[in-house]
Protein backbone atom coordinates (compact mmCIF):
# COMPACT_ATOMS: atom_id res chain seq x y z
CA UNK A 1 0.00 0.00 0.00
CA UNK A 2 1.50 3.35 -1.02
CA UNK A 3 0.70 6.43 1.04
CA UNK A 4 0.54 9.77 -0.76
CA UNK A 5 2.74 12.56 0.63
CA UNK A 6 -0.15 14.81 1.85
CA UNK A 7 -1.62 11.91 3.86
CA UNK A 8 1.83 11.14 5.27
CA UNK A 9 2.22 14.77 6.38
CA UNK A 10 -1.14 14.58 8.17
CA UNK A 11 -0.22 11.24 9.75
CA UNK A 12 3.14 12.57 11.00
CA UNK A 13 1.47 15.72 12.35
CA UNK A 14 -1.10 13.70 14.28
CA UNK A 15 1.41 11.07 15.45
CA UNK A 16 4.14 13.46 16.62
CA UNK A 17 1.75 15.89 18.20
CA UNK A 18 0.48 19.39 17.72
CA UNK A 19 3.28 20.86 19.87
CA UNK A 20 5.94 20.28 17.21
CA UNK A 21 6.57 23.03 14.67
CA UNK A 22 5.22 22.45 11.16
CA UNK A 23 8.67 23.21 9.66
CA UNK A 24 10.20 20.32 11.61
CA UNK A 25 7.53 17.92 10.41
CA UNK A 26 7.80 19.10 6.80
CA UNK A 27 11.57 18.63 6.71
CA UNK A 28 11.19 15.04 7.94
CA UNK A 29 8.56 14.23 5.34
CA UNK A 30 10.22 15.91 2.37
CA UNK A 31 13.27 13.74 3.00
CA UNK A 32 11.17 10.81 1.74
CA UNK A 33 9.84 12.47 -1.39
CA UNK A 34 10.18 10.10 -4.32
CA UNK A 35 10.65 7.02 -2.13
CA UNK A 36 8.18 4.18 -1.61
CA UNK A 37 6.49 4.57 1.77
CA UNK A 38 4.36 1.85 3.29
CA UNK A 39 2.49 1.63 6.56
CA UNK A 40 5.31 -0.24 8.27
CA UNK A 41 7.84 2.45 7.28
CA UNK A 42 5.82 5.23 8.87
CA UNK A 43 6.84 3.90 12.27
CA UNK A 44 10.31 5.35 11.60
CA UNK A 45 8.73 8.78 12.08
CA UNK A 46 7.41 8.10 15.56
CA UNK A 47 8.73 10.56 18.13
CA UNK A 48 10.80 8.00 20.06
CA UNK A 49 12.48 6.57 16.96
CA UNK A 50 13.96 9.75 15.49
CA UNK A 51 17.38 9.31 17.10
CA UNK A 52 19.13 6.14 18.25
CA UNK A 53 16.79 3.61 16.64
CA UNK A 54 18.28 4.27 13.19
CA UNK A 55 21.61 2.49 12.57
CA UNK A 56 23.13 2.20 9.10
CA UNK A 57 26.30 0.09 9.11
CA UNK A 58 28.41 -0.25 5.95
CA UNK A 59 30.75 -3.19 5.40
CA UNK A 60 32.95 -0.73 3.44
CA UNK A 61 32.50 2.90 2.42
CA UNK A 62 35.81 3.17 0.56
CA UNK A 63 36.81 0.82 -2.27
CA UNK A 64 40.13 1.11 -4.10
CA UNK A 65 40.33 -0.54 -7.53
CA UNK A 66 43.52 -1.74 -9.22
CA UNK A 67 44.95 0.10 -12.23
CA UNK A 68 42.69 -0.18 -15.28
CA UNK A 69 42.85 1.14 -18.85
CA UNK A 70 40.71 4.02 -20.10
CA UNK A 71 37.50 2.54 -21.45
CA UNK A 72 37.27 -0.25 -18.88
CA UNK A 73 34.20 -0.55 -16.65
CA UNK A 74 34.97 -0.70 -12.92
CA UNK A 75 32.33 -2.30 -10.68
CA UNK A 76 32.04 -2.17 -6.89
CA UNK A 77 29.44 -3.34 -4.37
CA UNK A 78 28.74 -1.61 -1.06
CA UNK A 79 26.74 -3.52 1.56
CA UNK A 80 24.49 -1.64 3.97
CA UNK A 81 23.07 -3.35 7.07
CA UNK A 82 20.23 -2.03 9.20
CA UNK A 83 21.28 -2.61 12.80
CA UNK A 84 18.57 -0.30 14.12
CA UNK A 85 15.11 -0.98 15.51
CA UNK A 86 13.06 0.61 12.70
CA UNK A 87 13.10 0.40 8.91
CA UNK A 88 16.02 2.15 7.23
CA UNK A 89 15.04 4.11 4.13
CA UNK A 90 17.30 5.02 1.23
CA UNK A 91 15.53 8.00 -0.30
CA UNK A 92 18.13 9.01 -2.88
CA UNK A 93 21.50 8.04 -4.33
CA UNK A 94 23.56 10.70 -6.13
CA UNK A 95 26.65 10.05 -8.26
CA UNK A 96 29.27 12.78 -8.67
CA UNK A 97 29.40 12.49 -12.46
CA UNK A 98 27.64 10.90 -15.42
CA UNK A 99 30.42 8.32 -15.75
CA UNK A 100 29.19 6.58 -12.58
CA UNK A 101 25.89 4.76 -12.11
CA UNK A 102 24.43 3.18 -8.97
CA UNK A 103 21.77 0.52 -8.51
CA UNK A 104 20.17 0.05 -5.07
CA UNK A 105 19.06 -3.48 -4.18
CA UNK A 106 16.13 -2.23 -2.08
CA UNK A 107 15.28 1.19 -0.71
CA UNK A 108 13.54 0.03 2.50
CA UNK A 109 15.67 -2.21 4.72
CA UNK A 110 13.98 -3.85 7.69
CA UNK A 111 15.84 -4.20 11.03
CA UNK A 112 18.47 -6.95 10.79
CA UNK A 113 18.40 -6.99 6.97
CA UNK A 114 20.90 -5.72 4.43
CA UNK A 115 21.05 -4.44 0.86
CA UNK A 116 23.74 -3.64 -1.66
CA UNK A 117 24.46 -0.62 -3.80
CA UNK A 118 26.18 -1.70 -7.00
CA UNK A 119 28.30 1.00 -8.65
CA UNK A 120 29.70 1.08 -12.19
CA UNK A 121 32.35 3.57 -13.28
CA UNK A 122 32.91 3.96 -17.04
CA UNK A 123 36.54 5.06 -17.34
CA UNK A 124 36.21 6.15 -21.00
CA UNK A 125 37.99 9.51 -21.30
CA UNK A 126 39.43 9.44 -17.77
CA UNK A 127 43.21 9.26 -17.17
CA UNK A 128 45.21 9.27 -13.92
CA UNK A 129 44.15 8.99 -10.29
CA UNK A 130 40.34 8.94 -9.99
CA UNK A 131 38.02 9.42 -7.03
CA UNK A 132 34.28 9.04 -7.46
CA UNK A 133 31.88 9.90 -4.65
CA UNK A 134 28.41 8.45 -4.20
CA UNK A 135 26.05 10.21 -1.77
CA UNK A 136 23.36 8.07 -0.16
CA UNK A 137 20.46 9.84 1.60
CA UNK A 138 18.89 7.83 4.42
CA UNK A 139 16.62 8.41 7.41
CA UNK A 140 19.62 8.14 9.75
CA UNK A 141 21.79 10.76 11.46
CA UNK A 142 23.74 11.95 9.58
CA UNK A 143 21.28 11.67 6.71
CA UNK A 144 23.96 11.67 3.98
CA UNK A 145 26.29 8.68 3.85
CA UNK A 146 29.34 9.02 1.55
CA UNK A 147 30.75 6.12 -0.49
CA UNK A 148 34.06 6.44 -2.35
CA UNK A 149 35.51 4.56 -5.33
CA UNK A 150 39.17 5.31 -6.09
CA UNK A 151 41.88 3.99 -8.36
CA UNK A 152 44.19 4.72 -11.27
CA UNK A 153 43.22 4.79 -14.95
CA UNK A 154 46.00 4.38 -17.56
CA UNK A 155 45.85 5.77 -21.07
CA UNK A 156 45.75 3.22 -23.89
CA UNK A 157 48.77 3.89 -26.14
Amino acid sequence: MIIKLPYLVLFVYLTVGCGQKTEEISSQVLHLEGSRVSEIVTQSFEKDSLSTNHMAVWDEQYIHFDTVFSGDIVTASYTLRNEGKVPLIISEVENTCGCTTSIVGQDVIQPGEKTTINVKFNTEGWIGEQEKEIKVWTNTTPSIQILRLEGYVEDIK
